[in-house]
C-alpha cells in the first residue's frame, strides 16, 4: 500500500493484517464505519491514506471473520449474524481488557509488596537507631561515672602524697631528735656531768 504513515503511532504492523477503508471493514465485520473508526482509535491501529485518497486501516487478522456478512447472507444466515459478529468483537474486547486489568493488578499487587517491604524495612531501621541510642546513652552515664571515679583518685592521690610528706617531715624531725640524743649517749658521763 503506497503512502506514509499517519501521525498517531500503533502496535507494530502485523504481516497478516488487511488494509481496508472504514467502508471495507464495516462491511466486512459487519458493523458502521464510525464503529470501525472507534475501534481503530481505541486499539491504535495504524493508519495511512491511499492512492484514491481514502484512509485505510491495518485490520489484524484475529478482528476479521472468516467469511464476510454478503456471503454469510448469501449462504441464508440469519439475520443476527451482524449481532453475532458484533458480540464476539465485544468478547475479544473484554477479554483484552480483563488481561489488562490483571496485568494493573499483579503490577498494584507488586506495588503493595514493595511498599510493605519498605514500611519494614524502615521499621527494622527504627528500632536499630533506637538501639544505637540507647548504647549511646549508656556510653555517656559510664564516662560520666568513670570521671567522677577519676577525679576521685586524683583528689585521693594528692591527699595521700601529702600526708606523706607530712609523714616524712615528721619522720625526719623524730630521726634528727633521735640522732642528738644517741651522740649525747656516746658522750662519757663525767664530760656530761661536766655539761
Amino acid at each position: 500500500m503506497a503512502g506514509a504513515v499517519m501521525a498517531d503511532s500503533g502496535p507494530e504492523i502485523r504481516a497478516d493484517s488487511q488494509w481496508m477503508t472504514y467502508e471495507e471493514a464495516g462491511r466486512r465485520l459487519g458493523i458502521g464505519p464510525e464503529s470501525v473508526a472507534r475501534y481503530a482509535r481505541r486499539e491504535r491501529w495504524p493508519r495511512q491514506p491511499g492512492n484514491d485518497g481514502k484512509a485505510r486501516v491495518a485490520i489484524p487478522p484475529d478482528f476479521i471473520p472468516e467469511s464476510a456478512p454478503e456471503k454469510r447472507r448469501a449462504d441464508k444466515v440469519t439475520d443476527s449474524a451482524p449481532d453475532k459478529n458484533l458480540t464476539e468483537l465485544l468478547r475479544t474486547q473484554i477479554e483484552r481488557e480483563r488481561i489488562r486489568a490483571d496485568k494493573a493488578e499483579a503490577e498494584a499487587q507488586a506495588i503493595r509488596e514493595e511498599r510493605e517491604a519498605d514500611r519494614i524495612r524502615a521499621a527494622t531501621a527504627e528500632a536499630q537507631a533506637g538501639e544505637l541510642r540507647a548504647e549511646r546513652d549508656t556510653a555517656r552515664t559510664e564516662a560520666v561515672r568513670l570521671r567522677a571515679e577519676l577525679e576521685e583518685a586524683r583528689i585521693a592521690t594528692w591527699e595521700g602524697a601529702a600526708t606523706l610528706r607530712e609523714e616524712r617531715e615528721e619522720a625526719r624531725i623524730r630521726a634528727a631528735r633521735l640522732e642528738g640524743e644517741l651522740e649525747a649517749l656516746r658522750r662519757p658521763w663525767w664530760r656530761r656531768w661536766l655539761g
